[in-house]
């Protein structure tokens, strides 16, 4: 088992040591987005992320076409990129799968990318960001409200524990886990409302009929 106590500063590193990571901005449009059905290029926008039981996903199976104006492949989202909203009370990152080749994300995202697969697998810094220990960092760096701003400048500030594959493997399970747990208790309570709602009814109709 992981021993936490193993993680002391000196395995602490910044998001951006050692260039195992990539942070940019999506892309600026200067001009109004056309969408067109025949368009050459794909862009996620926040309707793709959708619920997923207590979670949110990205949701890559119906992007939208539009006409780009830029052909630089540089500014292409490719899959195990992470997707960060910039504005809002949450910064969760959200993994990319398998999208086409030419697609974009506009300015409200942040983009982060491991360069180095093998030491920092996307899934891990996707377990990582959305921790509520990293999301409340985040929202301190943001500022509060809705209209907080997370830059690339303040997520550059957050670091993350250098851990072995298997230690990071142990965690991502264990929170799928923990994920799994949440979403059964849920499911229990609601369906205990709903037996609470339905003997309220029962006892209602037995008085009225008294």
């Amino acid at each position: 088992m992981l021993r936490f106590g193993h993680i002391n500063n000196d395995s602490i590193k910044p998001m951006t040591s050692k260039n195992d990571i990539v942070i940019r901005s999506g892309y600026t449009f200067r001009e109004t987005i056309r969408f067109d059905p025949e368009g050459t290029h794909h862009l996620i926008q926040i309707k793709n992320i959708i619920k997923d039981g207590l979670a949110k996903k990205l949701d890559i199976s119906n992007l939208d076409k539009i006409y780009s104006p830029t052909e630089n492949a540089n500014l292409y989202v490719k899959e195990g990129d992470l997707l960060i909203l910039k504005k809002g009370d949450s910064h969760n990152a959200y993994l990319v799968g398998d999208v086409p080749e030419k697609t974009l994300v506009g300015q409200n995202f942040l983009i982060t990318s491991s360069l180095n697969k093998e030491a920092l697998p996307p899934e891990f810094l996707l377990f990582y960001i959305n921790l509520p220990s990293t999301q409340l960092f985040l929202k301190s760096q943001a500022g509060g409200g809705k209209q907080a701003n997370l830059g690339k400048a303040a997520l550059e500030k957050l670091s993350i524990p250098a851990l072995s594959k298997e230690e990071q493997l142990e965690l991502i399970n264990l929170a799928k886990e923990i994920e799994k747990e949440k979403y059964l208790l849920e499911q229990l309570i609601t369906n205990r409302e709903r037996q609470l709602q339905k003997l309220i009814e029962l006892k209602a109709e037995e008085n009225t009929d008294a």
